[in-house]
């Protein structure tokens, strides 16, 4: 069946398809659903599930992602940044999502953004939108990445020159095509006199003034031609790169692949760590950050912040705010610390902390701690062997597949088990205050938890078969009763 739409998360995986029916992974749980959105099915997913739906996934995205159509529109509102081709379609990153939607403005591609989308999403929102000139209505052409047509005074002769770039500033032009060679062709209005600006190479800048005349001609990837009147005759460049007189992102602060530490100033920020141990402290503003490979130090302080520590063994902390906080592959140490935060492990040994404000933390696979801290907190462990540290609140805690551990702290707490063939355990429950969620296991009343439960040296235990045990530590039997389960 053909695939119209996938959307791609932490924890989440979902195809859509032609028919409008789905399939999806969240949290742990496969569902199927029809064309009308009715679950048709739902159980735990499987490794079997997740390896199929994440390749049906990245195929379909490589397959609908390269584009030959050109650039007419970029358009940048604080951190957002949206970009339209000739073809209707779009790209468009906001607050950490990319998304790729088709010409029928209907979203096919839907992922966190990643620090090579911010960089080739950047450059093209270099050029921003069109800028403003007088234009007579015959298209301005040109092929590429990006080429872009601003002012000059030129009498019409080509200008030449050598070296990186390929670019004509401010002059008086008589209106016949302006040419380069290379990538990349975005036009905008120019005054133009009529005689071909050619250059071609890497470089060959020509700056503003009265020409004489005589060609000035260069070599390089780049032609690039700025904005002022047109005649209507077709400008035509191409070259690697797009520059000109938009209205760029707020601030793009991009590393290399050694170890820096990087600043940010106090306004809404995209920063790229790339490889390297990074130190990064992004300041005030709605902040993204990708640390990339690397064991990197990341802070987003003030601001609602998303913070992805990509590769390596990452320290995180979100800072005040409603942050975002991933740690990708390695053994993270991730903090929200103020806000109501959400906060992934991914692979590896995780310490997860959620701090202060109603937070959602996810360890994903490896062995992982997670702690809630003040606040009505989820805890999600994932795949391993979790401890659970609900903290102050009233928290709700799902250990997921391993050997675990729970303590909800203060509060009433709710502790969600099902089926996975180990032997968990709560150091910390209260009759009467906190709640077993066993639903999972679909048993018919009080007395179906009585006929699995028995009593060892003050504990509790309930044996549900197949080596899957849930251990209530400190309560006795006697102290149990309905209210103190979901069914």
């Amino acid at each position: 069946m053909d695939i119209f739409a996938i959307e791609l998360r932490p924890g989440t995986t979902k195809i859509e398809y032609a028919d409008g029916s789905r399939e999806e992974i969240e949290a742990g749980i496969y569902e199927r659903k029809n064309s009308v959105g009715d679950t048709v099915q739902q159980r735990r997913a499987t490794a079997a599930d997740i390896a199929r739906l994440t390749t049906l996934a990245t195929d379909f995205e490589a397959a609908n992602s390269a584009t030959s159509a050109v650039v007419t529109r970029v358009e940048v509102l604080g951190t957002s940044i949206e970009v339209t081709y000739d073809d209707g379609t779009k790209e468009e990153i906001s607050s950490g999502i990319y998304e790729r939607k088709n010409a029928a403005n209907k979203t096919i591609i839907e992922r966190v953004a990643t620090s090579s989308d911010t960089q080739r999403l950047n450059n093209l929102a270099n050029g921003g939108t069109p800028a403003s000139g007088s234009d007579d209505g015959t298209p301005d052409q040109g092929s590429g990445d990006a080429g872009v047509t601003t002012p000059g005074s030129d009498d019409g002769t080509p200008d030449q020159g050598s070296g990186d770039a390929g670019v004509t500033t401010p002059g008086s032009d008589d209106g016949t095509p302006d040419q380069g060679s290379g990538d990349a062709g975005v036009t905008t209005p120019g005054s133009d006199d009529g005689t071909p600006d050619q250059g071609s190479g890497d470089a060959g800048v020509t700056t503003p003034g009265n020409d004489d005349g005589t060609p000035d001609q260069g070599s390089g990837d780049a032609g690039v031609t700025t904005p002022g009147n047109d005649d209507g005759t077709p400008d035509q460049g191409s070259g690697d790169v797009s520059t000109g007189t938009g209205t760029p992102p707020d601030i793009a602060l991009n590393g290399t692949n050694a170890a820096e530490r990087m600043h940010g100033r106090s306004k809404a920020e995209h920063i790229s760590g790339f490889g390297g141990d990074d130190d990064i402290r992004a300041r005030a503003g709605n902040d993204l950050v990708d640390g990339g490979s690397g064991d990197d130090r990341i802070r987003g302080d003030r601001g609602d912040d998303t913070v992805f520590g990509g590769s390596g063994d990452d320290t995180l902390r979100g800072d005040l705010g409603d942050d975002l906080v991933q740690g990708g592959d390695g053994d993270d140490n991730a903090r929200g610390d103020g806000g109501n935060d959400t906060v992934y492990g991914g692979i590896g040994d995780d310490i997860l902390r959620g701090d202060a404000g109603n937070d959602l933390l996810r360890g994903g696979d490896g062995k992982d701690r997670l702690k809630g801290g003040g606040g009505d907190d989820t805890l999600e462990g994932g795949n391993g062997n979790d401890r659970l540290f609900g903290g102050r609140g009233n928290d709700t805690l799902e250990g997921g597949e391993g050997r675990d551990t729970y303590d909800g702290g203060l509060g009433s707490d709710v502790f969600v088990f099902s089926r996975d063939g180990s032997l968990d355990k709560i150091a910390d429950f209260a009759a009467g205050t906190d709640i077993i969620d066993l639903s999972a296991y679909g048993l018919a009343g009080f007395d179906a938890v009585l006929d699995l439960a028995s009593q060892r040296n003050g504990d509790t235990l309930l044996n549900f078969g197949g080596g899957d045990i849930l251990r209530i530590d400190d309560v006795r039997l006697v102290d149990l009763d309905a209210s103190d389960f979901i069914l």
